[in-house]
This record gives C-alpha cells, structure tokens and sequence, in this order.
C-alpha cells in the first residue's frame, strides 16, 4: 500500500511536517491511507459481493502507483 498512517508511521509524519506534505502531495487524492482503509479493503476482498474476482493485485495506496 501507500503511506498508512499508523504507529510508528504517525510518529514521523507528525516529527516532521514538510516531509509529511511532500508526500502528501505525491498521492493523487491527497491523502494517506490508515488503518481503516486498510480493513475495508480486505474485508471487500473476501466479501460476497466480491465473488467473481480472483487472481488480482489490488493498490490500496490512493492512485500512487497510477501515476
């Protein structure tokens, strides 16, 4: 994934604050990710309305990897 915000993660992104919005602004929506986007994303994963996807790698990571 992206940048979570998360335990040690949290601790540097609030140490120092223009590191944080660099990479802020690396990330086309804007924002980090945290633990409950993390969650929601598996929890879809194995969901019944998700039935028909297999064999595919899913980028929970706020459109980075997408440019």
């Amino acid at each position: 994934p992206g940048v979570v915000e998360s335990g040690r993660v949290k601790q540097r992104l609030a140490s120092d604050p223009e590191f944080a919005e660099n990479r802020r602004n690396k990330i086309p929506i804007r924002q980090f990710g945290d633990v409950e986007n993390m969650a929601a994303t598996a929890l879809f994963l194995v969901s019944p309305e998700n039935e028909f996807m297999n064999g595919s790698i899913v980028m929970a990571d706020g459109g980075i990897t997408a440019g």
